[in-house]
């Protein structure tokens, strides 16, 4: 976003502006290859992991083996959706008068918007959507949803997974 900022201020100057475009797109992959390298990767440990605490005995260890398995899970799909929407991003600046010059300010100021619509509240109905579905799975895996329980029953759970999540913390 930075680098967008100093090309965008970088005024009529042409090799100033496709430095920064550079830089930024430079940074842009760097962005991507930590979320598809390393985040990646952990969401699949954390599916492996989240599959074996389903197969206890255990109520909580199952509600917190689906939901970790189901987090795991969601990250790619969720991480490709985030990718296709930020690599609108670069597209529009490259097109706009100031890169290649398709189109005006006025025409990138309105893509910008729809993409930041599209990015925030599109994106975090999605996300929601994902997340409550983890937690409905998670509460089948347990045998029934921690609203269901009296209150005897959901302060020995909240307490449970308090610790286990604690533990996990650490």
């Amino acid at each position: 976003i930075a680098t967008g900022l100093f090309a965008g201020l970088s005024g009529e100057d042409r090799g100033v502006w496709w430095v920064w475009f550079v830089v930024s797109s430079l940074a842009f992959v760097v962005l991507y290859a930590m979320i598809f390298g390393p985040l990646a990767k952990k969401a699949r440990e954390k599916v492996r992991a989240g599959e074996a605490m389903q197969g206890t005995g255990d109520p909580v260890e199952r509600y917190l083996g689906a939901v970790h398995a189901g987090e795991g899970k969601w990250f790619a799909p969720m991480a490709g959706l985030l990718a296709l929407i930020w690599l609108v991003y670069p597209v529009i600046f490259f097109l706009d008068e100031q890169g290649v010059g398709v189109y005006t300010h006025p025409t990138s100021d309105a893509l910008y918007t729809i993409v930041d619509v599209t990015a925030k509240v599109v994106y975090g109905f999605i996300f929601l959507g994902g997340i409550l579905s983890i937690e409905k799975r998670a509460a089948q895996a347990m045998g029934r949803s921690p609203r269901e329980m009296d209150e005897e029953e959901y302060i020995r759970f909240a307490s449970e997974l308090t610790r286990h999540e604690g533990a996990e913390s650490r």
